[in-house]
């Protein structure tokens, strides 16, 4: 069996459905642990050494990041 992580985003807890490294970015898709269609998408950037979560940057880059999803996911 799997581990399963979560983490707290806005007082929610998101459960990581996935991780997928696109042209060396790392996107993590989530869903609220309380509302399965509450699903939010990441991506890992490096800060100060750190991998941290970030919003992405852009419609398109969101866009982009649900292609890449649906495409792994086939």
């Amino acid at each position: 069996m799997d581990d399963i992580y979560a983490i707290t985003i806005d007082n929610k807890e998101y459960l990581i459905m996935k991780e997928i490294i696109n042209k060396d970015v790392k996107y993590v898709y989530m869903c609220n642990e309380d509302n399965p269609k509450d699903i939010i998408i990441r991506k890992v950037v490096n800060k100060d050494n750190k991998n941290i979560l970030v919003k992405i940057d852009s419609q398109e880059e969101h866009e982009l990041a649900l292609k890449v999803f649906e495409e792994n996911n086939k």
